[in-house]
């Protein structure tokens, strides 16, 4: 993928009697550019840990993008004290930064996009929700969506007692005022972010102890199939090491190719991380059954990943096609007109009762691995099975498949158990983990139908 010159400027902006200060980084050759804005978290700043915002908007504006990071009132070098902080002000700010950079002669007004890490996260689906027509599509990195239970589970009868005698907390330098406890009691942070009806990323770790998982299950949960929620295995609040940041720069990357990249028609075109020829995924027609089965028998049955011992005939791949109807879609991933990738949706079980419940499988060209394409196929068989009235997407991956394991984790999925030596291939007996993804209904709820 071409990289383009970057130009990096500050920039001051006057909010609420206040001046912001921020950087903008950008493309250096003239046009109009998809733009993305960053707010910052609790006590955090522009460039926040390790630089995580300035590397992340370098990256972007190489590809593209302008990118905007502002220090919020009270914060970093912009005016203002920490101790008047309240989320209601910051999220005024936001809105503020938000109509700035959408007004930049450089930016593409229809093509804005908000990125939040933390309270930061919490403040950016705030504004989605309250002004949806200007947001093209959202990312939220360990947002605090449950900021008011983080605080008041924070402000113990101690702390309590010091507020009340010296008007505010000592945050280990920081200072948090009255009128931020006053202001955030009063926030439904989902209730106010659920009417942003664009596309969603959600990257959390999973090891996350300042704000739980939970939080983000929530946010996939009130935003259901346009959202997907990709887990980190192990990484912290801020994703303190060098795989897990680069990590977390990586899905984002491809969820920001892939929102401008979207044609008209009804295929979702993504970037891929190793050429800028673009792929699509699409409903699979019998047309394409030849090149499925190719994929299939070398990634399936040349390996532990399918239990079949050998290739399927004509009549029975024609079979197997026809009997996956509109109720259980196929879908192709394609580059350059050529089937590069595959998933599906089958039956859990034959049995009636099992009839809310379907089981996905995803298959991948060797060629074409670790560029963003079983993920692409992964999310498109999981928007299907909303879209359906299905409950629950089963996965069962032989033990040992890290790959497959990863890939369903990253997109919500998460283990439920194992069975032990049911599979007999190679010589060897078999494990296979199970995995479960509750689709927006859940499972407390009867079915619609």
């Amino acid at each position: 993928m071409t990289s383009l010159s970057v130009r990096q400027e500050a920039v001051e902006l006057p909010v609420g009697g206040l001046t912001l200060r921020g950087m903008l980084h950008r493309p250096a050759a003239p046009g109009r550019y998809p733009a993305v804005v960053f707010y910052h978290g609790f006590t955090g700043q522009k460039a926040e840990k390790n630089f995580l915002f300035v590397r992340f908007s370098r990256l972007l504006a190489s590809l593209g993008f302008v990118c905007a990071r502002f220090d919020f009132s009270g914060s970093g070098e912009s005016d203002g004290d920490f101790t008047a902080m309240t989320l209601s002000g910051e999220v005024a700010e936001a809105k503020g930064i938000l109509g700035y950079t959408a007004g930049l002669p450089f930016v593409d007004p229809g093509r804005v996009f908000l990125l939040g890490l933390s309270m930061g996260g919490a403040i950016a689906s705030i504004v989605a929700g309250d002004e949806p027509e200007k947001v093209k599509g959202l990312v939220l990195w360990a947002p605090a969506g449950t900021m008011p239970e983080l605080i008041k589970a924070m402000v113990t009868p101690e702390r309590s007692a010091e507020l009340e005698e010296d008007g505010r907390l000592d945050l280990g330098g920081l200072c948090l005022g009255r009128s931020f406890l006053a202001d955030l009691a009063g926030w439904d942070i989902y209730g106010r972010a659920v009417g942003f009806p664009g596309p969603v990323l959600i990257v959390h770790g999973d090891a996350d102890q300042t704000v739980p998982i939970a939080a983000s299950h929530r946010y996939k949960e009130i935003y259901g199939p346009r959202a997907v929620l990709h887990v980190l295995p192990g990484a912290d609040h801020t994703f303190n090491r060098t795989a897990w940041a680069e990590e977390v720069f990586s899905v984002t990357r491809d969820f920001l190719l892939a929102q401008v990249a979207l044609p008209g028609g009804g295929g979702r075109e993504m970037k891929t991380t190793a050429t800028a020829s673009p792929f699509s995924v699409r409903r699979a027609t019998m047309d394409d059954l030849a090149a499925i089965e190719e994929i299939y028998n070398e990634a399936g049955i040349a390996t532990t990943a399918s239990f079949e011992l050998a290739p399927r005939s004509v009549e029975e791949a024609q079979a197997w096609f026809d009997a996956h109807g509109p109720a259980y879609p196929i879908f192709v991933a394609v580059r350059d007109g050529r089937v590069i990738g595959w998933a599906s949706l089958s039956p859990y079980s034959p049995m009636a009762a099992y009839r809310y419940t379907v089981e996905d499988s995803v298959y991948v060209h060797s060629g074409f691995r670790r560029h963003g394409v079983g993920h692409a196929l992964l999310a498109a068989v999981v928007e299907a099975a909303a879209a359906l009235g299905y409950r629950a997407v089963v996965a069962k991956i032989v033990a040992g498949n890290e790959a497959s394991l990863a890939l369903h984790r990253k997109a919500g999925f998460v283990p439920v158990g194992k069975l032990v030596g049911v599979g007999y291939k190679f010589d060897r007996w078999l494990d296979v983990d199970l995995l479960e993804l509750f689709l927006p209904a859940g499972a407390d709820s009867p079915p619609a139908g």
